[in-house]
Protein backbone atom coordinates (compact mmCIF):
# COMPACT_ATOMS: atom_id res chain seq x y z
CA UNK A 1 0.00 0.00 0.00
CA UNK A 2 2.84 2.37 1.03
CA UNK A 3 4.57 1.80 -2.32
CA UNK A 4 1.71 2.75 -4.65
CA UNK A 5 0.81 5.96 -2.76
CA UNK A 6 4.60 6.19 -3.89
CA UNK A 7 4.11 5.49 -7.07
CA UNK A 8 1.13 7.60 -7.29
CA UNK A 9 2.66 10.52 -5.95
CA UNK A 10 6.43 10.00 -7.26
CA UNK A 11 6.40 13.21 -8.93
CA UNK A 12 5.94 14.84 -5.16
CA UNK A 13 8.45 12.83 -3.98
CA UNK A 14 11.20 13.72 -6.53
CA UNK A 15 10.83 17.68 -5.36
CA UNK A 16 11.12 16.64 -1.93
CA UNK A 17 14.18 14.47 -2.08
CA UNK A 18 15.61 17.68 -3.77
CA UNK A 19 14.52 19.93 -1.59
CA UNK A 20 15.36 17.89 1.70
CA UNK A 21 18.37 15.99 0.37
CA UNK A 22 20.83 17.52 2.63
CA UNK A 23 18.57 17.68 5.49
CA UNK A 24 17.91 14.09 5.32
CA UNK A 25 22.12 13.62 4.79
CA UNK A 26 22.99 15.14 7.51
CA UNK A 27 20.04 14.55 9.46
CA UNK A 28 19.55 17.83 11.10
CA UNK A 29 16.19 18.35 10.57
CA UNK A 30 12.68 16.06 11.52
CA UNK A 31 11.51 15.89 7.47
CA UNK A 32 7.64 16.53 8.97
CA UNK A 33 7.66 20.59 8.73
CA UNK A 34 9.18 20.41 4.83
CA UNK A 35 7.25 17.81 4.08
CA UNK A 36 4.34 20.54 5.54
CA UNK A 37 6.04 23.54 3.70
CA UNK A 38 6.44 22.17 0.96
CA UNK A 39 2.31 21.02 0.30
CA UNK A 40 1.35 24.26 1.31
CA UNK A 41 3.48 26.10 -0.70
CA UNK A 42 2.02 23.83 -3.58
CA UNK A 43 -1.66 24.08 -2.55
CA UNK A 44 -1.43 28.13 -2.08
CA UNK A 45 0.71 28.41 -5.09
CA UNK A 46 -2.18 28.05 -7.35
CA UNK A 47 -3.84 30.74 -5.64
CA UNK A 48 -0.57 32.93 -5.74
CA UNK A 49 -0.19 33.25 -9.22
CA UNK A 50 -3.99 33.21 -9.46
CA UNK A 51 -4.11 36.73 -7.73
CA UNK A 52 -0.66 37.83 -9.56
CA UNK A 53 -2.66 37.71 -12.70
CA UNK A 54 -5.56 39.01 -11.81
CA UNK A 55 -4.25 42.15 -10.54
CA UNK A 56 -2.16 42.53 -13.56
CA UNK A 57 -4.70 42.93 -15.69
CA UNK A 58 -7.77 44.01 -13.45
CA UNK A 59 -5.90 46.65 -11.13
CA UNK A 60 -5.13 49.64 -12.94
CA UNK A 61 -1.58 50.12 -11.49
CA UNK A 62 1.12 48.12 -12.60
CA UNK A 63 2.62 47.78 -9.05
CA UNK A 64 -0.08 44.88 -7.43
CA UNK A 65 0.98 42.44 -10.45
CA UNK A 66 4.38 42.87 -10.80
CA UNK A 67 4.74 42.56 -6.57
CA UNK A 68 2.39 39.84 -6.83
CA UNK A 69 4.50 37.97 -9.81
CA UNK A 70 7.82 38.66 -7.65
CA UNK A 71 6.13 37.18 -4.69
CA UNK A 72 4.67 34.30 -6.51
CA UNK A 73 7.93 33.41 -7.63
CA UNK A 74 9.59 33.95 -3.60
CA UNK A 75 6.66 31.98 -2.47
CA UNK A 76 7.16 28.84 -4.99
CA UNK A 77 10.74 28.91 -4.56
CA UNK A 78 11.27 29.41 -0.65
CA UNK A 79 11.02 25.68 -0.13
CA UNK A 80 14.66 25.21 -2.05
CA UNK A 81 15.98 27.56 1.14
CA UNK A 82 15.94 23.64 3.06
CA UNK A 83 18.91 23.01 0.67
CA UNK A 84 21.11 25.65 2.66
CA UNK A 85 19.57 25.71 6.20
CA UNK A 86 17.74 23.56 8.20
CA UNK A 87 16.32 26.37 10.30
CA UNK A 88 12.20 25.60 9.30
CA UNK A 89 10.93 28.95 11.53
CA UNK A 90 13.06 31.04 8.72
CA UNK A 91 11.94 29.27 5.36
CA UNK A 92 8.44 29.17 6.82
CA UNK A 93 8.43 33.13 7.38
CA UNK A 94 10.17 33.62 3.96
CA UNK A 95 7.33 32.22 2.73
CA UNK A 96 4.85 33.67 4.27
CA UNK A 97 6.30 37.09 4.46
CA UNK A 98 5.71 36.72 0.46
CA UNK A 99 2.02 35.90 0.49
CA UNK A 100 1.49 38.65 2.74
CA UNK A 101 2.95 41.28 0.88
CA UNK A 102 1.36 40.15 -2.20
CA UNK A 103 -2.30 40.63 -0.18
CA UNK A 104 -1.26 43.58 1.28
CA UNK A 105 -0.28 44.84 -1.82
CA UNK A 106 -3.74 43.76 -3.53
CA UNK A 107 -5.86 45.18 -1.05
CA UNK A 108 -4.06 48.33 -0.92
CA UNK A 109 -4.91 48.99 -4.61
CA UNK A 110 -8.54 46.90 -4.41
CA UNK A 111 -10.16 49.28 -1.57
CA UNK A 112 -7.87 49.23 1.49
CA UNK A 113 -9.31 47.35 4.71
CA UNK A 114 -12.55 47.18 2.68
CA UNK A 115 -10.85 44.66 0.27
CA UNK A 116 -12.25 41.32 -0.24
CA UNK A 117 -8.18 40.32 -0.59
CA UNK A 118 -7.70 41.16 3.16
CA UNK A 119 -9.30 38.30 4.39
CA UNK A 120 -6.94 35.71 3.48
CA UNK A 121 -4.33 37.26 6.00
CA UNK A 122 -6.33 35.45 8.56
CA UNK A 123 -5.25 32.13 7.16
CA UNK A 124 -1.08 33.09 7.61
CA UNK A 125 -1.37 31.98 11.23
CA UNK A 126 -3.02 28.67 10.66
CA UNK A 127 -0.66 28.01 8.07
CA UNK A 128 2.65 28.82 10.60
CA UNK A 129 0.90 27.03 13.38
CA UNK A 130 0.63 23.44 10.97
CA UNK A 131 4.51 24.12 9.63
CA UNK A 132 6.28 25.23 13.04
CA UNK A 133 3.32 25.15 15.71
CA UNK A 134 2.66 27.04 18.74
CA UNK A 135 6.16 29.56 17.78
CA UNK A 136 5.10 30.49 14.31
CA UNK A 137 1.20 30.35 15.48
CA UNK A 138 2.08 33.04 17.77
CA UNK A 139 4.78 35.06 15.42
CA UNK A 140 2.10 35.35 12.26
CA UNK A 141 -1.08 36.14 14.95
CA UNK A 142 0.64 39.14 15.92
CA UNK A 143 1.95 40.00 12.63
CA UNK A 144 -1.37 39.43 11.25
CA UNK A 145 -2.85 41.46 13.92
CA UNK A 146 -0.57 44.33 13.58
CA UNK A 147 -0.89 44.90 9.41
CA UNK A 148 -4.76 44.19 9.93
CA UNK A 149 -4.88 47.06 12.52
CA UNK A 150 -2.79 49.42 10.12
CA UNK A 151 -5.33 49.15 7.80
CA UNK A 152 -8.10 49.78 9.99
CA UNK A 153 -6.05 52.55 11.33
CA UNK A 154 -5.84 54.05 8.46
CA UNK A 155 -9.49 53.82 7.54
CA UNK A 156 -10.84 55.26 10.39
CA UNK A 157 -8.13 58.61 10.08
CA UNK A 158 -9.93 58.88 6.94
CA UNK A 159 -7.16 58.17 4.52
CA UNK A 160 -9.09 57.20 0.63
CA UNK A 161 -7.40 53.91 -0.56
CA UNK A 162 -7.53 53.14 -3.99
CA UNK A 163 -10.31 51.20 -5.48
CA UNK A 164 -8.29 50.62 -8.89
CA UNK A 165 -9.46 47.07 -9.92
CA UNK A 166 -12.51 46.88 -12.71
CA UNK A 167 -16.06 45.16 -11.50
CA UNK A 168 -15.34 41.65 -13.24
CA UNK A 169 -11.62 41.63 -11.14
CA UNK A 170 -13.49 42.34 -7.99
CA UNK A 171 -16.19 39.36 -8.46
CA UNK A 172 -12.93 36.88 -10.31
CA UNK A 173 -11.10 37.74 -7.06
CA UNK A 174 -14.26 37.35 -4.07
CA UNK A 175 -14.69 33.78 -6.57
CA UNK A 176 -11.15 32.80 -5.34
CA UNK A 177 -11.66 33.44 -1.74
CA UNK A 178 -14.94 31.41 -2.04
CA UNK A 179 -13.38 28.20 -3.43
CA UNK A 180 -10.23 28.55 -2.74
CA UNK A 181 -10.88 28.88 0.79
CA UNK A 182 -12.82 25.49 0.02
CA UNK A 183 -10.11 24.31 -1.33
CA UNK A 184 -7.11 25.02 0.90
CA UNK A 185 -9.15 23.69 4.00
CA UNK A 186 -9.61 20.53 2.62
CA UNK A 187 -5.83 20.34 2.03
CA UNK A 188 -4.99 21.41 5.30
CA UNK A 189 -7.15 19.32 7.02
CA UNK A 190 -5.81 16.24 4.77
CA UNK A 191 -2.46 17.19 6.10
CA UNK A 192 -3.88 17.44 9.55
CA UNK A 193 -5.09 14.03 9.84
CA UNK A 194 -1.66 12.27 7.97
CA UNK A 195 0.31 14.21 10.26
CA UNK A 196 -1.55 13.16 13.03
CA UNK A 197 -2.36 9.30 11.73
CA UNK A 198 1.68 8.88 11.29
CA UNK A 199 2.40 9.92 14.32
CA UNK A 200 -0.10 8.29 16.11
CA UNK A 201 1.86 5.19 14.39
CA UNK A 202 5.29 5.80 15.58
CA UNK A 203 4.25 6.76 18.38
CA UNK A 204 2.81 2.85 19.05
CA UNK A 205 6.07 1.31 17.12
CA UNK A 206 8.30 3.39 19.65
CA UNK A 207 6.29 1.96 22.29
CA UNK A 208 6.54 -1.48 21.09
CA UNK A 209 10.72 -1.40 21.07
CA UNK A 210 10.97 0.33 24.55
CA UNK A 211 8.83 -2.60 26.13
CA UNK A 212 11.00 -5.08 23.83
CA UNK A 213 14.14 -3.17 25.33
CA UNK A 214 12.69 -3.97 28.79
CA UNK A 215 11.72 -7.04 28.47
CA UNK A 216 15.25 -7.70 27.89
CA UNK A 217 16.29 -6.10 31.19
CA UNK A 218 14.41 -7.53 32.83
CA UNK A 219 14.74 -11.35 31.71
CA UNK A 220 17.89 -11.51 29.55
CA UNK A 221 20.03 -9.90 32.12
CA UNK A 222 18.82 -11.19 35.12
CA UNK A 223 20.27 -15.01 34.00
CA UNK A 224 23.84 -13.71 33.64
CA UNK A 225 23.92 -11.72 36.74
CA UNK A 226 22.52 -14.69 38.61
CA UNK A 227 25.67 -16.91 36.99
CA UNK A 228 28.00 -14.40 37.97
CA UNK A 229 26.15 -13.96 41.44
CA UNK A 230 27.05 -17.78 42.08
CA UNK A 231 30.86 -17.59 40.26
CA UNK A 232 31.65 -14.63 43.08
CA UNK A 233 30.06 -17.35 46.04
CA UNK A 234 32.13 -20.14 45.07
CA UNK A 235 35.66 -17.99 44.71
CA UNK A 236 34.42 -16.55 47.85
CA UNK A 237 34.91 -20.23 49.41
CA UNK A 238 38.57 -20.36 48.65
CA UNK A 239 39.63 -16.99 49.07
CA UNK A 240 42.85 -16.59 51.31
CA UNK A 241 44.44 -13.14 50.60
CA UNK A 242 42.34 -9.85 52.54
CA UNK A 243 42.81 -8.10 48.98
CA UNK A 244 40.82 -10.92 47.28
CA UNK A 245 38.27 -10.93 50.07
CA UNK A 246 37.85 -7.58 49.91
CA UNK A 247 37.48 -7.33 45.85
CA UNK A 248 35.21 -10.25 46.05
CA UNK A 249 33.24 -8.40 48.50
CA UNK A 250 33.09 -5.24 46.80
CA UNK A 251 31.83 -7.23 43.64
CA UNK A 252 29.30 -9.41 45.24
CA UNK A 253 27.60 -6.14 46.65
CA UNK A 254 27.83 -4.45 43.25
CA UNK A 255 26.33 -7.57 41.66
CA UNK A 256 23.60 -7.87 44.36
CA UNK A 257 23.28 -3.61 43.06
CA UNK A 258 22.56 -4.65 39.71
CA UNK A 259 20.04 -7.05 40.56
CA UNK A 260 18.32 -5.11 42.79
CA UNK A 261 18.45 -1.96 40.20
CA UNK A 262 16.86 -4.49 36.87
CA UNK A 263 14.04 -5.39 39.94
CA UNK A 264 13.57 -1.80 40.84
CA UNK A 265 13.41 -0.80 37.57
CA UNK A 266 10.47 -3.15 36.09
CA UNK A 267 8.73 -2.34 39.48
CA UNK A 268 9.03 1.36 38.32
CA UNK A 269 8.08 0.75 34.72
CA UNK A 270 5.07 -1.30 35.42
CA UNK A 271 3.72 1.58 37.89
CA UNK A 272 4.28 3.96 34.74
CA UNK A 273 3.11 1.94 32.29
CA UNK A 274 -0.25 0.52 34.24
CA UNK A 275 0.09 4.55 35.55
CA UNK A 276 -1.06 2.80 38.82
CA UNK A 277 0.77 1.83 42.10
CA UNK A 278 3.81 3.45 44.15
CA UNK A 279 6.79 2.91 45.25
CA UNK A 280 6.83 1.30 48.60
CA UNK A 281 8.62 3.92 50.70
CA UNK A 282 9.46 3.23 54.02
CA UNK A 283 11.38 4.59 57.07
CA UNK A 284 14.97 3.58 55.86
CA UNK A 285 17.79 4.15 58.45
CA UNK A 286 20.09 6.84 56.92
CA UNK A 287 23.80 5.83 58.36
CA UNK A 288 22.77 1.99 56.35
CA UNK A 289 22.58 4.12 53.02
CA UNK A 290 25.74 5.98 53.94
CA UNK A 291 27.39 2.88 54.74
CA UNK A 292 26.11 0.92 51.77
CA UNK A 293 28.02 3.67 49.28
CA UNK A 294 30.90 3.96 51.03
CA UNK A 295 31.65 0.59 50.34
CA UNK A 296 30.56 0.41 46.54
CA UNK A 297 32.34 3.38 46.07
CA UNK A 298 35.65 2.47 48.59
CA UNK A 299 38.07 2.27 45.60
CA UNK A 300 37.02 4.92 43.38
CA UNK A 301 37.71 7.05 46.45
CA UNK A 302 41.06 5.83 46.97
CA UNK A 303 41.96 5.39 43.64
CA UNK A 304 41.90 10.07 43.60
CA UNK A 305 42.49 9.82 47.44
CA UNK A 306 39.24 11.29 47.91
CA UNK A 307 38.35 11.89 51.83
CA UNK A 308 34.54 11.28 52.47
CA UNK A 309 33.65 13.07 55.44
CA UNK A 310 30.45 11.62 57.54
CA UNK A 311 29.48 12.36 61.18
CA UNK A 312 27.84 8.48 61.78
CA UNK A 313 27.02 9.42 65.05
CA UNK A 314 24.89 12.43 64.76
CA UNK A 315 22.71 10.61 62.72
CA UNK A 316 22.33 7.15 63.81
CA UNK A 317 18.92 7.69 65.23
CA UNK A 318 17.93 9.27 62.27
CA UNK A 319 15.48 7.54 59.26
CA UNK A 320 14.34 9.22 55.88
CA UNK A 321 11.07 7.74 54.47
CA UNK A 322 12.55 6.54 50.95
CA UNK A 323 12.33 3.15 48.82
CA UNK A 324 15.60 1.49 50.28
CA UNK A 325 17.05 0.35 46.87
CA UNK A 326 16.47 3.67 44.37
CA UNK A 327 17.68 5.46 47.07
CA UNK A 328 21.22 3.87 47.90
CA UNK A 329 21.48 2.74 43.86
CA UNK A 330 20.12 5.84 41.51
CA UNK A 331 20.11 8.84 44.41
CA UNK A 332 22.84 8.76 46.76
CA UNK A 333 24.94 6.31 44.26
CA UNK A 334 24.63 8.88 41.65
CA UNK A 335 25.86 12.02 43.30
CA UNK A 336 28.33 10.77 44.87
CA UNK A 337 30.01 9.02 41.84
CA UNK A 338 29.37 12.72 40.29
CA UNK A 339 31.04 14.05 42.70
CA UNK A 340 34.01 11.52 42.69
CA UNK A 341 33.76 12.04 38.82
CA UNK A 342 34.42 15.74 39.10
CA UNK A 343 36.77 16.19 42.13
CA UNK A 344 40.40 16.27 41.88
CA UNK A 345 43.02 14.05 43.36
CA UNK A 346 43.31 14.58 47.54
CA UNK A 347 40.07 16.22 47.16
CA UNK A 348 37.46 16.09 49.53
CA UNK A 349 33.74 15.27 49.98
CA UNK A 350 31.07 15.94 52.75
CA UNK A 351 27.92 14.10 53.51
CA UNK A 352 25.90 16.73 56.31
CA UNK A 353 22.00 16.50 57.23
CA UNK A 354 20.27 19.57 58.11
CA UNK A 355 17.45 19.45 59.99
CA UNK A 356 14.19 21.52 58.70
CA UNK A 357 11.77 20.58 61.13
CA UNK A 358 10.30 17.93 63.15
CA UNK A 359 10.33 15.86 60.16
CA UNK A 360 12.33 16.88 57.51
CA UNK A 361 15.74 17.06 56.73
CA UNK A 362 18.02 18.24 53.79
CA UNK A 363 20.66 15.41 53.35
CA UNK A 364 24.05 17.41 51.82
CA UNK A 365 26.62 15.92 49.70
CA UNK A 366 29.56 18.70 48.67
CA UNK A 367 32.72 18.47 47.16
CA UNK A 368 35.55 21.13 46.15
CA UNK A 369 35.90 19.72 42.99
CA UNK A 370 35.04 21.75 39.32
CA UNK A 371 31.68 22.94 39.16
CA UNK A 372 29.11 23.08 36.92
CA UNK A 373 29.21 25.56 34.05
CA UNK A 374 26.24 27.71 33.97
CA UNK A 375 24.71 26.75 30.85
CA UNK A 376 25.09 22.88 31.82
CA UNK A 377 23.48 23.64 35.37
CA UNK A 378 20.64 25.18 33.77
CA UNK A 379 19.61 22.05 31.70
CA UNK A 380 20.93 19.56 34.29
CA UNK A 381 17.55 18.18 34.92
CA UNK A 382 15.98 18.74 30.72
CA UNK A 383 15.64 14.23 30.14
CA UNK A 384 15.29 16.17 26.38
CA UNK A 385 19.34 16.72 26.84
CA UNK A 386 22.20 14.31 27.93
CA UNK A 387 24.49 16.61 29.73
CA UNK A 388 27.32 14.24 29.61
CA UNK A 389 31.55 15.43 29.98
CA UNK A 390 34.47 13.53 31.03
CA UNK A 391 36.08 13.93 34.67
CA UNK A 392 38.90 15.13 35.93
CA UNK A 393 40.97 11.74 35.33
CA UNK A 394 38.63 11.00 32.11
CA UNK A 395 36.19 9.00 33.48
CA UNK A 396 33.05 8.29 31.24
CA UNK A 397 29.34 9.08 32.65
CA UNK A 398 25.76 8.22 30.49
CA UNK A 399 24.52 12.25 31.59
CA UNK A 400 21.39 10.44 32.58
CA UNK A 401 22.33 10.15 35.79
CA UNK A 402 21.01 13.71 37.88
CA UNK A 403 17.90 13.15 35.90
CA UNK A 404 17.07 9.59 37.36
CA UNK A 405 17.95 10.58 40.40
CA UNK A 406 15.44 13.46 40.66
CA UNK A 407 13.07 11.17 39.14
CA UNK A 408 13.16 9.08 42.11
CA UNK A 409 13.56 11.75 45.09
CA UNK A 410 10.55 13.46 43.21
CA UNK A 411 8.76 10.01 43.85
CA UNK A 412 9.67 9.82 47.55
CA UNK A 413 7.57 13.46 47.65
CA UNK A 414 11.20 14.74 47.98
CA UNK A 415 13.25 18.58 46.41
CA UNK A 416 16.66 18.33 45.13
CA UNK A 417 18.03 21.77 44.93
CA UNK A 418 22.14 22.19 43.73
CA UNK A 419 23.96 24.79 44.38
CA UNK A 420 27.42 24.84 42.24
CA UNK A 421 30.31 27.59 40.93
CA UNK A 422 32.52 26.62 38.20
CA UNK A 423 35.75 25.87 39.78
CA UNK A 424 34.69 25.73 43.07
CA UNK A 425 32.49 22.48 43.65
CA UNK A 426 29.17 21.60 43.99
CA UNK A 427 26.45 21.16 46.62
CA UNK A 428 23.35 19.06 45.77
CA UNK A 429 20.73 18.88 48.79
CA UNK A 430 18.40 16.64 48.36
CA UNK A 431 14.94 17.15 51.18
CA UNK A 432 13.24 14.36 52.52
CA UNK A 433 10.37 13.35 55.22
CA UNK A 434 12.30 11.93 58.02
CA UNK A 435 12.17 10.10 61.88
CA UNK A 436 13.97 10.06 65.03
CA UNK A 437 16.54 13.48 65.87
CA UNK A 438 20.38 14.40 64.53
CA UNK A 439 22.21 14.48 67.62
CA UNK A 440 24.42 17.67 68.49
Amino acid sequence: MKNNKRQKFRWYFRIFRFIAEKRLKQEDLDPRPIHTLLVTVLSTGVLMWSYAILADFAISSSIPGSVGYAMAITHLLSPLLFRFTNNAYLVCNVTLASGMIHQSTFSYYSGGFHSFSLKWLAILPMLAGIINGTKGAITWGVVTLLVSSGFLGLELMGYTFPYLITEQGNLIGNALIQFGWIGLSSVLIGIYIILRENNEKLISMQSKRVDELFRVLFHDLANPLGRIDIGLTIANRQKNDPATERGLNIAAKAIDAMIEITQNVKKMYVITKERSGQLELIDYPLNEAIQYIQTIFHEPLKAKNIGLSYESEKYQDLKVLVEPISFKNQVLSNILSNAIKFSHEDGKISIQVIPLGPHRVAIEIIDSGVGIPKDLLDDLFNYNKSISRPGTKGEKGTGLGMQIMKSFVEKYDGEVAIESIEGSGTKIRVILESEGAVRP
